[in-house]
């Protein structure tokens, strides 16, 4: 189980991109009441095969809050919050690059490529 006090079943979203309407306040506090509720922490393996652990994630309580009130979310595909660390591959252009590093050069001519109207939606490898 990824957290302590949610479901097994529970799908997590990532919350690094949220957008929403007056029609998401009853998630937004729930996830406000639960945060401080449920232990947040991820152990995970680091860059040399580490154990590390993040002390605070935002996404078992959000999880948490989506179950609660039974909000079902429109969810963007992965090119909207595009994180190089943990996705391999994508469809079409990346709308948001979730990263400290700089895009690899072949994004740039990429994003070129998708701004023409003639652009046809491929899939991409995160590293070329």
């Amino acid at each position: 189980q990824r957290y302590a006090g949610i479901q097994d079943e529970a799908i997590e979203y990532n919350t690094g991109v949220l957008f929403f309407s007056e029609r998401a306040k009853p998630v937004f506090e729930s996830w406000k009441r639960l945060a401080p509720q449920i232990d947040s922490s991820i152990v995970f393996l680091g860059p040399q095969g580490q154990r590390m652990v993040m002390p605070h994630n935002d996404q078992g309580s959000f999880a948490a809050a989506i179950e609660e009130t039974q909000f079902l979310p429109f969810v963007l595909p992965l090119n909207w919050n595009f994180r190089p660390q943990w996705h391999l591959s994508f469809f079409g252009p990346v709308k948001i690059w979730h990263d400290y590093l700089e895009p690899p050069p072949f994004f740039a001519e990429m994003s070129r490529y998708y701004a023409k109207p003639e652009a046809i939606i491929q899939y991409h490898s995160a590293t070329r």
